[in-house]
C-alpha cells in the first residue's frame, strides 16, 4: 500500500489534457506510464528509452518492405512499441524531472527516422512497379507531412504556454537556442553540439512558417520578458472553455 501511494498519478506524467489527443490520452499514455515505472525502477534514463524506440521504429519500417502480411504485421506491432516508448520516455522525464533539451531534441529526432524507414521501405518495395515515381512521390509526401509534424509540434507548445506560462512549455526560440550554440564546445559537447545545429535549424523553420505569433512573442519578450501574463492567459483560457463548449454541443 506505501509503494502504491508513493507512485505518481498517470495525469502527473502528461503535458496537459488539453493537447493530448484521444489515442494517447486512452492507449499510448497508459501504456507509457506503465513503462514509466518500469524503467524508472530499473534506473533507465529517459533519453535511453528515446534512444531504443529509434532502434525499434526502423525496425518496423524495415518490416515493411517484404511482401509478406506476417511481416507487414510484426512491423505495425513494432510501430505500436516505438510509439509507447515515445510516450514513456516524455513521462519518465516529467515523473522524475529528468527534462532536457536532448532529450527533447531527440524525441523530435526519432520521429522523423522512423518515417524515413517507413517511407523508404514503401519506396523499395514498390520501385519494380512504380519506377522513380514512387520516390518523387515520397519525397513531396515526406516534405509535407515533416512541415506538418513540425507545426502541429509548436502550436501544441504555444498553446501550453499560453495555458501553464513559460514553465510549463517547451516552446523554443531560435534566438537563445543560438546563444547556447555559441557556448558549446565541438570538442567537448560534440553530441549535443550536432543535434543543436538541427534543432535550431528546426526551430528556425517553425518560426519561418508562423510570421504572425512570433510578432506577438516579440511583445512578449519585449515587454513581460517572455512570461504570458495572467490577464492574457486568462482571457485565453476563458475563450478555449467557450469553443470547447461550441465543439462538445456540435460534436457530442
Amino acid at each position: 500500500m506505501k509503494e502504491q501511494a508513493k507512485k505518481p498519478s498517470i495525469e502527473s506524467t502528461l503535458k496537459s489534457l488539453d493537447t493530448e489527443e484521444f489515442i494517447d490520452i486512452h492507449f499510448y499514455r497508459p501504456i507509457g506510464y506503465y513503462w514509466a515505472l518500469f524503467f524508472h525502477k530499473l534506473e533507465v534514463s529517459p533519453n535511453a528509452i528515446t534512444i531504443a524506440s529509434i532502434f525499434i521504429g526502423i525496425a518496423a519500417g524495415i518490416c515493411f518492405y517484404f511482401q509478406d502480411l506476417t511481416i507487414n504485421i510484426l512491423g505495425m506491432l513494432l510501430l505500436i512499441w516505438a510509439n509507447s516508448y515515445d510516450s514513456a520516455d516524455g513521462q519518465l522525464a516529467r515523473m522524475t524531472g529528468q527534462s532536457s533539451p536532448l532529450g527533447r531534441i531527440l524525441d523530435g529526432f526519432c520521429g522523423d527516422l522512423w518515417f524515413i524507414s517507413i517511407y523508404a521501405a514503401i519506396c523499395f518495395r514498390l520501385t519494380p512497379e512504380w519506377g522513380i515515381r514512387i520516390w518523387i512521390l515520397a519525397a513531396v509526401t515526406g516534405f509535407f507531412h515533416s512541415k506538418q509534424a513540425a507545426m502541429a509540434d509548436y502550436y501544441r507548445n504555444v498553446h501550453l504556454l499560453f495555458l501553464k506560462g513559460k514553465s510549463g512549455s517547451e516552446l523554443s526560440n531560435s534566438v537563445t537556442l543560438k546563444e547556447n550554440y555559441k557556448t558549446l564546445s565541438w570538442k567537448k559537447d560534440f553530441i549535443y553540439k550536432l543535434f543543436e545545429t538541427f534543432y535550431i535549424n528546426y526551430t528556425v523553420g517553425q518560426e519561418q512558417l508562423s510570421p504572425k505569433f512570433q510578432q506577438l512573442m516579440h511583445i512578449i519578450r519585449e515587454k513581460y520578458h517572455g512570461e504570458v501574463p495572467e490577464w492574457f492567459r486568462k482571457a485565453f483560457r476563458e475563450k478555449k472553455s467557450a469553443i470547447d463548449e461550441i465543439y462538445e454541443y456540435a460534436f457530442f
